[in-house]
C-alpha cells in the first residue's frame, strides 16, 4: 500500500514539475542534470534529452563568472541546504541570459529553479515607482500637484521646530470661486485651480510650499520669512492672480483675499487659524487684499465670537425686534409696502448697528436662524400694521436659499399670519443669487409658483449678468443707495440708474430706488420712469408702535 501511494505521489510530482512554466531542472549528487522541464529547455533553445546526463555548468554562457557553480558544490556537500545565486545561462543564438538560481537539496542531488533576472528586476523596478506614485499622491493633491493638507502640517511643524527663524503661513481664499464654478461648469473651475497653482508657484520663493486644503481655499508656507517677507510673497500672490485666466470656455477673472500670520505661536494649527482669521478680515475690508493678523484682527475675532454667541441667544429667546420703513408710490405719494429691518438692543452694549450684526451673523453662520425670525416675525406684525393693500419686504440670504425647507416655512408663516402671498417680497441680493446660481434659481421659481414675489436687492453692485436676470422669476428691482445719493450730482450714476428703469420697463419689473432723501431726487427718479421709492425723504424706519401713523397717510408728490 505505501509503495503505491509512493508511486502516485512521485507521478504527480514529475507532472507538476513538467507543466510548471518555471524553468526548472533536477541535478544528481555529482552536479549531472537529470532532468530538465519544457520551460527550461524552451528558455534555452535546446530539446530536454540532449541535456540530460550533461553537467549543470554546460548550461551556462561563457560570461558566467561561475559563482552558481560553486554554490551548488556547497550544497552537494552538506554545508547548506537551499542557496541562491546569479547564474548567465546560454539562450539561443549564444544569447547570454541573466538569471538568479535557487537551489534546494534533495535525498540524492538538488533542485535548481530559474528566474528571468531581466523580468525580476523589471518588476522590482515597477513595484517601485509604483511605491513612489503612491506615496506622493498621499501627500499631494490630486487635481492640481500641490501639497494636501497632511504634507503641509508636515513642513509647517518642521519649520516651527526652527527655533532661530520665522515662519509665514498665507491663507489665500478665492473670491467668487463659485459663480465660475456654477457658471462655467465644474471642468472649468478645475481649468481655473490648476491655473491658480501655476501662478501661485510662480508667485512664490522655491524653499516656500504651497499647498491646497480644498475648495478654492490654498495655503503658502513660508520659512524664514518675517512680517514684511511674509506680507510682501502675499502681495506678490495677489498681484499674479490679478490677469483673466484662460480657459476652454474663455477668460475668467478670479481674485483673492490673503491672511498672513507670523510666527512666535505655539503649534502649527494655531498659525494656520490665525491666519485663516485674517483671511476673514479681509474679506469683510472688501475682498481682494492682504490682512496681516496682529492683535487687532485677534480683538475683532474674540469680539465677533463672543457677539455671535449672545445673537444666537438673542434670536433664540425672541430678545430682537423690527422696524419698519414704508416704500412710497412715487405718482400718487400712498403707502405700496414696507421693509422689515430688523434691531438688536444689546442689554450692555446698547443698539448694535444692524451692518454689525448681520455681518457677525454672515461670519458665524447665524443668517438662516435670524432670517427665520425676520420673516415669521415680519409676516404676523404686518398683517395688522400695514394698508390692506400693501406688501411687506423681508431679505433672505445666501444661506437661507439653500434651505430645503425655505418655501414651506415661509408658507406656514404665511398661513398663521392670514398674510396672502401676494402680499409678499421676498428681497435676495445679486451676490447671494450668484453664491449658487442653479440652487437659487429653482428655489425662487418655486416660491414664486406659491404666489410670492422676488426683489432683487442692491442692483448693479452685485456680479450677475443681466442674460442671468432674466432667467430669475423677479417682480421688483431695487436700485441701490449709492447709485440715489449721487444722481444730481454724477451724471454717470443718472446714467446707471436710467439704464435700471429702462431694462425693468423692458421685462416688464417695478423699480423702487433705495435712500431717496432730497426732493431734487425724487424728481430725476421720477422723470427717469422709476415707480416707487423709500428713504428719509418720506420716513425713516419706525417701530410698530409708530406705524400706524406712518402708514396711513399719503405722502407729498
Amino acid at each position: 500500500m505505501w509503495s503505491g501511494r509512493r508511486h502516485r505521489t512521485r507521478r504527480t510530482y514529475r507532472e507538476q514539475f513538467e507543466r510548471s512554466a518555471v524553468p526548472q531542472a533536477v541535478c544528481d549528487g555529482r552536479a549531472r542534470l537529470v532532468a530538465v522541464n519544457a520551460a527550461l529547455a524552451r528558455l534555452l533553445g535546446r530539446r530536454a534529452a540532449v541535456l540530460t546526463g550533461r553537467p549543470v555548468s554546460e548550461l551556462s554562457h561563457p560570461t558566467d563568472p561561475g559563482d552558481a557553480d560553486v554554490a551548488l558544490a556547497r550544497l552537494l556537500a552538506g554545508e547548506v541546504t537551499t542557496t541562491q545565486a546569479e547564474r548567465i545561462l546560454e539562450g539561443p543564438g549564444g544569447r547570454p541570459l541573466p538569471t538568479l538560481a535557487s537551489v534546494t537539496a534533495l535525498t540524492d542531488g538538488a533542485s535548481v529553479v530559474y528566474q528571468d533576472l531581466s523580468r525580476l528586476r523589471a518588476t522590482q523596478l515597477e513595484a517601485s515607482r509604483l511605491e513612489e506614485e503612491l506615496r506622493d499622491a498621499a501627500l499631494h493633491d490630486a487635481l492640481t500637484g500641490l501639497a494636501n493638507r497632511a504634507l503641509l502640517f508636515d513642513r509647517l511643524g518642521h519649520a516651527l521646530t526652527r527655533e532661530t527663524t520665522s515662519t509665514a503661513v498665507l491663507v489665500v481664499d478665492l473670491d467668487h470661486f463659485r459663480g465660475i464654478n456654477d457658471e462655467r461648469g465644474n471642468a472649468i473651475g478645475d481649468e481655473v485651480l490648476v491655473a491658480v497653482a501655476d501662478r501661485l508657484r510662480a508667485a512664490v520663493r522655491p524653499s516656500d510650499t504651497i499647498g491646497r486644503l480644498g475648495g478654492d481655499e490654498f495655503v503658502v508656507v513660508c520659512e524664514d520669512a518675517d512680517p514684511a517677507a511674509g506680507q510682501e510673497i502675499a502681495h506678490r500672490v495677489l498681484a499674479a492672480l490679478g490677469p483673466a485666466v484662460p480657459t476652454t470656455a474663455g477668460s475668467v477673472r478670479v481674485g483673492a483675499s490673503i491672511g498672513v500670520a507670523v510666527t512666535p505661536t505655539a503649534v502649527g494649527g494655531s498659525l494656520l487659524r490665525h491666519a485663516e482669521t485674517a483671511t476673514y478680515a479681509a474679506k469683510a475690508a472688501g475682498r481682494g487684499r492682504v490682512q496681516l493678523f496682529d492683535a487687532g484682527v485677534a480683538e475683532l475675532a474674540r469680539q465677533r465670537f463672543e457677539l455671535g454667541v449672545e445673537l444666537a441667544r438673542a434670536v433664540e429667546a425672541d430678545e430682537l425686534h423690527l422696524h419698519y420703513q414704508p416704500i412710497i408710490d412715487l405718482g400718487t405719494g400712498a403707502v405700496v409696502g414696507a421693509e422689515a429691518l430688523a434691531r438688536w438692543d444689546h442689554p450692555r452694549l446698547g443698539p448694535v448697528p444692524p451692518d454689525r450684526f448681520v455681518a457677525v451673523a454672515e461670519a458665524e453662520g447665524l443668517t438662516a436662524a435670524l432670517d427665520r425670525w425676520v420673516v415669521c416675525r415680519a409676516l404676523g406684525e404686518a398683517a395688522r400694521l400695514l394698508p390692506p393693500t400693501a406688501y411687506v419686504a423681508v431679505n433672505l440670504s445666501a444661506r437661507t436659499l439653500t434651505d430645503g425647507q425655505l418655501r414651506d416655512w415661509i408658507r406656514d408663516a404665511a398661513g398663521r399670519a392670514g398674510l396672502p402671498p401676494e402680499r409678499v417680497v421676498l428681497e435676495v441680493t445679486e451676490s447671494a443669487t450668484m453664491a449658487d446660481p442653479h440652487t437659487s434659481a429653482r428655489v425662487l421659481e418655486d416660491l414664486c409658483g406659491n404666489g410670492f414675489r422676488i426683489a432683487i436687492d442692491d442692483f448693479g453692485t452685485g456680479h450677475s449678468s443681466l442674460a442671468y436676470l432674466r432667467r430669475l422669476p423677479v417682480a421688483l428691482l431695487k436700485v441701490d443707495r449709492s447709485f440715489v445719493a449721487e444722481l444730481t450730482t454724477d451724471p454717470g450714476a443718472r446714467a446707471i440708474t436710467a439704464s435700471v428703469v429702462d431694462l425693468a420697463r423692458t421685462i416688464g419689473l417695478t423699480v423702487v430706488a433705495e435712500g431717496v432723501e432730497t426732493v431734487e431726487q425724487r424728481a430725476v427718479l421720477q422723470a427717469l420712469g422709476a415707480t416707487s421709492g423709500q428713504g428719509w425723504l418720506w420716513s425713516r424706519a419706525v417701530a410698530p408702535a409708530e406705524a400706524g401713523d406712518t402708514f396711513s397717510r399719503r405722502y407729498d408728490v
